[in-house]
């Protein structure tokens, strides 16, 4: 499955800048990121979601329509160009920001006037716009924007992975289980930052409930740690991750470490995800292991389950897909994989899968794909080679980290 990694930040004041920098950012931070109000004030409230892919997507109403907008803990609100344009959206300031990727742009920041969640009224809510296109196909469904971290300060928000739900509440949120508390640091959007132990090293890492993933963290932090000795690892090439940026080509290596402190809390059989991303990203994979967590930001704690549910295995047919130029293109190829071992390639056209016919991919025939591949424990496909040569495939799903 595609990869999608989002987060989007006001960036973080860098220790080159002087006093009155740091003092400027922060005043434009609070003047235009921080004006957000709730009504009633002291809201009480339950949103579902819909958990697709590994992301969960919220309905949001603004002037009366509902939208999909993307439950984000690791980014600021952002809406898609086109719904800025239908909002009629003009933007307030500008400021510069960094995507997952480790992408930094200045963007223009743009001001909602209102938008209500499951009765709850949020005013003056700040807002990047960027293109959702990537993410809307991979989910099949159109999303229109990002409910962020400018909004979830406000209160605390329980998510229940097993439900499909977020409470949230202005005041104190009973967890409701037997709990270990994780706590976190604030970055400059108001996202949490946690600390985590592998391989022997500490480290900061984000809450980010825009990724779909497990835990990401970058190339050079893996080989500073033990875990190229000690961790079970497979390789990738290709270019399957999406952040708000895009994405490129690069290496990337899945792990599974035997242990892992998530704040105090030790954590075994973990799974990570190694990247030329400087980034370092917790994602829904690793967060709903714990069924229900719940984020309290006037504590700046976690709140999570002291009874676990062993992390999922990672299952795979070797290669990842995705709609190129109207195509359906291998994007993604696992080292030593039995597609990479019978030839497939990055750039090969998948025309046919099972008996399905894809040679001409539409979103519709996309998600179809994709429904149909879901729980498939084996497939055929028909390929086309960039030098016009055809070849079949039979391959199988296969446990991509197995002790």
């Amino acid at each position: 499955m595609t990869k999608l990694l989002i987060a989007l930040l006001f960036t973080t004041v860098a220790f080159s800048q002087s006093k009155q920098d740091v003092k400027e950012a922060k005043e434009r931070r609070d003047k235009y990121l921080f004006t957000v109000e709730a009504n009633p004030k002291k809201f009480n409230a339950t949103v579902t979601f819909d958990y697709v892919h590994d992301e969960l997507v919220i309905p949001v109403t603004i002037k009366g329509k509902t939208y999909n907008f993307l439950f984000d803990t690791g980014a600021v609100t952002i809406v898609s160009p086109e719904l800025a344009a239908e909002l009629g959206l003009k933007p307030v300031t500008s400021n510069e920001v960094i995507d997952a990727a480790g992408i930094k742009t200045q963007e223009q920041i743009y001001m909602i006037e209102n938008l209500a969640v499951s009765g709850v009224t949020f005013s003056k809510v700040s807002c990047a716009s960027m293109p959702f296109d990537s993410f809307s196909t991979a989910l099949c469904r159109k999303i229109d924007g990002l409910f962020g971290t400018n909004i979830m300060r406000l209160g605390n928000w329980k998510i229940d992975y097993n439900s499909h739900s977020i409470d949230f509440s202005a005041g104190k949120i009973k967890p409701g289980f037997d709990y270990d508390t994780v706590a976190f640091e604030h970055n400059f959007s108001d996202s949490p930052i946690v600390m985590l132990i592998a391989g022997g090293i500490r480290f900061p890492a984000l809450i980010d409930s825009g990724n779909n993933r497990f835990i990401d963290v970058p190339d050079t932090l893996y080989r500073q740690s033990r875990l190229p000795k000690t961790a079970l690892s497979r390789r990738s090439q290709g270019r399957a991750s999406f952040s708000l940026s895009g994405n490129k080509n690069q290496e990337e290596r899945a792990v599974l470490t035997d242990s892992l402190y998530f704040g105090d809390v030790l954590l075994l059989k973990q799974r990570i995800r190694v990247s030329p991303s400087p980034q370092i990203l917790i994602g829904n994979r690793f967060l709903k292991q714990f069924g229900k967590i719940l984020i309290s930001w006037d504590k700046s704690r976690i709140y999570i389950p002291k009874q676990k549910v062993p992390i999922e295995k990672e299952y795979d047919f070797g290669f990842t897909p995705f709609i190129e130029n109207g195509k359906m293109v291998v994007v993604e190829i696992w080292e030593g994989s039995e597609a990479q071992n019978k030839g497939m390639s990055i750039n090969d056209v998948i025309i046919r899968v099972n008996d399905l016919d894809v040679s001409e991919m539409t979103p519709e025939t996309w998600c179809e794909f994709v429904s149909q591949s879901k729980d498939a424990q084996s497939a055929t496909l028909e390929i086309l080679k960039p030098d016009g040569s055809k070849m079949s495939l039979q391959l199988e799903r296969f446990e991509l980290l197995k002790p």
